[in-house]
């Protein structure tokens, strides 16, 4: 996983993580991820970039999957009621192995988007 996020930064995808790492980083209840959910700026260059590398036509709206050994990863291009810029500009930052900056969905962001797509809240 660690050789995925590094080659999409690596290529200039703009990315937020969403889903669960968001809530365990943002201390919002205590489930732990089972998978790696992430929000990528949408924009025909990223969407070439994943049919290129992994071979998911993104175009579509649809969610792109990869699996990397037993992880799999969420390729999403869209958060219902939050706008990728505004949240990329709201998003925290996390230090991965002191070489990455990660991007992670603010509190704030993961609340509303939680609320407005009427998610199961385990928290």
């Amino acid at each position: 996983m660690k050789d995925f996020i590094k080659h999409i930064i690596e290529n200039g995808v703009k990315f937020i993580v969403i889903g669960s790492y968001s809530k365990l980083w943002n201390k919002i209840g205590t489930t732990y991820p089972k998978d790696l959910d992430l929000w990528i700026e949408p924009n025909k260059v990223n969407f070439k970039f994943f049919l290129k590398e992994y071979k998911i036509n993104l175009n579509t709206g649809q969610i792109g999957q990869i699996k990397i050994g037993t992880i799999k990863i969420n390729i999403f291009t869209n958060a219902t009621g939050l706008d990728f810029h505004k949240s990329y500009e709201m998003a925290n930052d996390r230090l991965v192995e002191s070489k990455h900056s990660l991007k992670y969905l603010c509190k704030k962001d993961y609340l509303r988007n939680i609320k407005l797509t009427n998610t199961k809240w385990d928290f």
